[in-house]
């Protein structure tokens, strides 16, 4: 028996793109305030590096710049790892966008992708 192509579908549990990226950010939990920076992202969370501890399903509201558009986002941590480098790492799926800051992300996102597919 001869087997013609074969495609296997993998599931990805992740229902937006995510992009590579390096943004500084400010993260606000209660009344604690702390410096962040955002290394992947989608239209439907990110993933950050803190060198404090965060526990996981804690809300947290982060700022960070986009195309010179002051973002603010409300997000609950689903994820916590501690890194080699004294530093923990994030996964925050957002709470709250407001629909300009939304779509402000989302116009981001598709310039980076646009710029690093002609790379």
């Amino acid at each position: 028996m001869s087997r013609k192509n074969s495609v296997t579908r993998i599931e990805n549990e992740r229902s937006h793109f995510r992009i590579k990226i390096h943004l500084d950010a400010t993260l606000r939990m209660k009344s604690e305030k702390f410096k962040a920076r955002i290394i992947d992202m989608s239209s439907g969370g990110l993933k950050m590096e803190c060198s404090h501890i965060i526990p996981v399903d804690e809300d947290v509201t982060l700022h960070f710049m986009v195309n010179h558009y002051r973002i603010a986002v409300r997000c609950k941590i689903v994820r916590s790892e501690k890194g080699e480098d004294d530093k923990y790492y994030y996964g925050a799926k957002y709470i709250f966008v407001s629909a300009p800051d939304l779509k402000a992300i989302n116009s981001f996102l598709f310039e980076i992708q646009a710029l690093t597919r002609w790379q």
